[in-house]
């Protein structure tokens, strides 16, 4: 029996090239995607990070750790006048995706955990006296904030953000 089990591994292995391989995200997918080798899934960010897609393709997942390079900004939020500090938005696309953020696109933040969106337009996000900053929460996510109308209140902002998606015109 051990045998037969030795002749059925061996085999096992020539067929696969010779090598045992896992299922932990090697090749061209992660491990989160649902398997490893060739990906077997959708690529996904890995746990606390935050996900960027470009035109509803994956491309990286980031953490605060990751934007080390990008200056920081700060400015005044108007409902309690406290120092926000972050990076700005424009500047964080451009270094993930070695590229400024293209004229007519619009970008959505998003918190799966709060139910919260955003679509904001590359104007908007371009223009550093519009505040759009990502900034560091109590719990080590990110949260969008602004002095955009749209986003000048606390309850505004998106916390939590899990997901950035970038819609090229």
């Amino acid at each position: 029996m051990k045998k037969l089990l030795l002749l059925l591994i061996m085999i096992s292995l020539a067929a696969c090239g010779g090598t045992a391989q896992s299922g932990n995200g090697s090749g061209n997918g992660s491990g989160n995607g649902g398997g490893g080798g060739n990906g077997g899934g959708e690529r996904q960010a890995a746990a606390g990070e935050t996900a960027l897609h470009v035109d509803g393709a994956f491309v990286t997942g980031f953490t605060a750790d990751s934007l080390a390079n990008v200056n920081q900004h700060t400015f005044q939020d108007s409902e309690q006048g406290s120092t926000q500090q972050g990076w700005l938005l424009s500047d964080v696309l451009t270094a993930l995706l070695d590229e400024p953020l293209a004229n007519g696109a619009s970008v959505v933040v998003s918190s799966s955990a709060r139910g919260s969106t955003i679509e904001l337009t590359a104007a908007e996000i371009n223009d550093a006296a519009n505040n759009v900053i990502l900034a560091v929460t109590n719990r080590g996510t990110f949260r969008l904030a602004s002095t955009l109308e749209q986003l000048d209140e606390r309850s505004e902002w998106v916390a939590d953000a899990d997901k950035i998606e970038v819609n090229n015109p």
